[in-house]
This record gives structure tokens, sequence and C-alpha cells, in this order.
């Protein structure tokens, strides 16, 4: 959840954005929001609840974060493919670097 806030948080209002963001940013309690925001714990609940349906439709709809994770983890593949070659000097290595790219370059 804190991955959809850093990506869709700025469409929120800006009470539901802050409620998220002390949420699971900040780790606080309900209780802590509360008084923050001088708001009824229930309503934080309520806030945080709706606001987070929100931002898992963004991301139904956009996709955003998992296109970041699939990028994330297909650079480390290669970072992991170099320093083997590196190691090893096995251009196959070299070769499964270059497709990663090239798999990764297709998604965009």
């Amino acid at each position: 959840m804190a991955l959809l806030v850093d990506f869709y948080g700025q469409l929120l209002t800006e009470k539901q954005r802050q409620a998220m963001e002390l949420y699971y940013g900040d780790d606080l309690s309900l209780g802590e929001i509360a008084e923050s925001l001088d708001i009824s714990r229930q309503a934080v609940h309520d806030l945080v609840k709706r606001s987070g349906k929100i931002l898992e439709e963004y991301e139904a709809n956009l996709g955003l974060v998992q296109k970041h994770l699939s990028l994330k983890q297909g650079l480390e593949s290669v970072n992991q493919a170099l320093a083997q070659y590196r190691i090893e000097k096995n251009e196959i290595l070299l070769y499964r670097a270059e497709n990663i790219i090239h798999e990764l370059l297709k998604t965009f």
C-alpha cells in the first residue's frame, strides 16, 4: 500500500493523502492520526479504507506500480548477469543481459 501511496497519493484529496501517509508511511495508529487530523478514530479508519480502495482502483487501471516492480526486477537481473560476466568472462551472460534489456524495453 505504501507504494500505491507513493505513486498515486497526489491523486487523493489532501486529507486522504495525509491519512494514508501517516498510517502507511509514518506507521501511526488510528488514534494518533485522529488526533493529528482532529477527526474521530472511526473517521480515520473509514478514510484509510476508502482511500486504499481508490488507490487499488488506480493501480488496476494504470498498473504503474506493477510496471515499476517488473522494471526493478529486470534491472536486478541484468545487474546480476553483468556481475557474473565480470567474474566468469562468459559471453552467454552478456547475451542474457541483452535479452533481459530487450524484453524490458518491449513493455514500454
